[in-house]
């Protein structure tokens, strides 16, 4: 569907029922807007850049959340980051996309004071985000061309293919998964590519966030949504969250020392998370000799591995939707653990760092990889001859996920290049898979049936 206005955004958001996409799609054009805040003063942004910043990261969590509705505390966090970004002075449209981004995490809860449908309220929201975002592209609001560097016509344009394919992709991927896209998506001859006038405004912000360390996670944060590279979704939601708890809820925001209470907050929950994480082992004896195959490919490597977390996890989500199981069955934990390490690698191929670095610490991915795969195998070759294993109700459910380990012997495969253990360990993963649930594809021997019969041809 194209989506060309305000009026043709709402109309294609009336058609999804899950209402975290139109809060993902306010988020994304929230944030192609956001750098536009850049061309303010200093002084001005010292006072405005938090609460602008928390509103957009208040609908990126809420976005992701993997319930189809936000939690009490959020929506209570998103009201409060409205209100709080909601000041007269914030009159430009990068703010207020912001701002209404923000808003519709909190308008999909219903208003009792409100006859109208939760879901069209956040569809109207969302929007109302991407209309404001879009005006603050076309045209800087302050007037001093050195100040505010007026943003071309392609910036406009861009912006529109950019909200078009989001709406492509949140329908395939859903609403947590568009965020490890970049946000203006990949060109043919850039990974990741903005347009020049936003750019710019980019190099302010982020010249005012150098100039204190109080927003260096913030200038990490943006920079990772920018890329399509986020901060792990539960330290992104404890953020949101800070001060849910105080006697005063969310009191902390607020005030002019706000900035440097909230770094300290930040850097006490980044800390915990840090040492709550478990310790991720190296499987030396699993490690390719040479990522060379992949590297000078990243961009095909990158696109086979992309496919697989996708059909992994879609395949997950079905068959916890069809065998309503609420904990996965250890037969099939090494399967589900796997994106994990898919996007580890994903964001390896697409990483600009130095390339001797990288080729160290995409061997040590793949190693795990493949110990997954290696513990997978030995899970299938005890199950295969495992009699109370087929009494299991969800066994036959399993079957859907048979695309899921096709995807995954395929991308070992492809990062493996020319060694045969792995390739021969995939082979045997899924001659186990076939043995227990059936077939990878199933196979049809019946000839194939005659064509339809079409009404008579006339003449016009």
């Amino acid at each position: 569907m194209a989506i060309t206005d305000e009026e043709s955004a709402r109309a294609w958001l009336d058609t999804q029922s899950d209402r975290r996409i139109h809060i993902a799609f306010a988020a994304r054009s929230a944030l192609r807007g956001l750098p536009g805040i850049g061309v303010q003063s200093s002084w001005y942004l010292s006072l405005t850049v938090l609460p602008a910043l928390r509103a957009t990261l208040t609908s990126v969590v809420g976005a992701s959340s993997k319930r189809r509705t936000a939690g009490t505390t959020l929506l209570i966090a998103a009201e409060h980051a409205k209100t709080a970004a909601s000041f007269d002075s914030l009159e430009t449209p990068a703010f207020q996309s912001m701002l209404s981004a923000a808003n519709s995490v909190y308008s999909i809860t219903p208003d009792p004071r409100s006859h109208k449908n939760p879901s069209a309220r956040a569809a109207n929201r969302s929007a109302k985000a991407m209309q404001q975002a879009l005006n603050g592209l076309a045209l800087a609001k302050d007037p001093r061309p050195s100040v505010a560097p007026k943003l071309d016509r392609d910036a406009f344009e861009r912006a529109f293919s950019a909200n078009e394919k989001d709406a492509f992709l949140l329908e395939k991927h859903g609403p947590a998964r568009i965020f490890r896209f970049p946000i203006w998506h990949e060109t043919q001859t850039k990974s990741f590519s903005e347009p020049e006038g936003i750019a710019q405004c980019y190099v302010k912000l982020t010249e005012f966030f150098d100039s204190d360390p109080a927003w260096s996670f913030w200038k990490r944060w943006l920079d990772g949504m920018r890329r399509g590279e986020p901060e792990p979704w539960k330290l992104q939601e404890q953020i949101a969250l800070i001060g849910a708890e105080d006697e005063k809820p969310f009191a902390i925001w607020e005030g002019p020392d706000a900035p440097a209470r909230i770094a300290e907050e930040i850097e006490s929950i980044e800390n915990a998370f840090a040492a709550q994480a478990p310790e991720r082992p190296s499987f030396p004896e699993h490690e390719p000799e040479s990522v060379a195959h992949i590297l000078d490919f990243p961009t095909s490597a990158n696109a086979a591995v992309t496919a697989a977390i996708d059909q992994i996890t879609y395949g997950f989500e079905v068959f916890r939707s069809m065998s309503g199981l609420n904990e996965t069955p250890e037969l099939l934990k090494p399967l589900e653990a796997v994106p994990e390490n898919l996007n580890v690698i994903s964001q390896l191929l697409r990483s600009s760092e130095d390339t001797r670095e990288r080729e160290g610490k995409l061997r040590e991915e793949i190693g795990r990889l493949r110990a997954k795969i290696a513990q997978l195998e030995t899970e299938l070759a005890k199950a295969k001859d495992d009699a109370e294993l087929k009494s299991k109700p969800w066994l036959k459910k399993a079957a859907v996920l048979c695309c899921s380990v096709g995807a995954l012997c395929s991308t070992v495969w492809m990062v493996s290049g020319d060694e045969i253990g792995p390739k021969q360990r995939s082979e045997k993963v899924m001659e186990y898979w076939e043995f227990i649930f059936g077939p990878i594809l199933p196979t049809s021997t019946s000839p194939i049936g005659e064509p339809p019969s079409l009404p008579p041809k006339r003449n016009l």
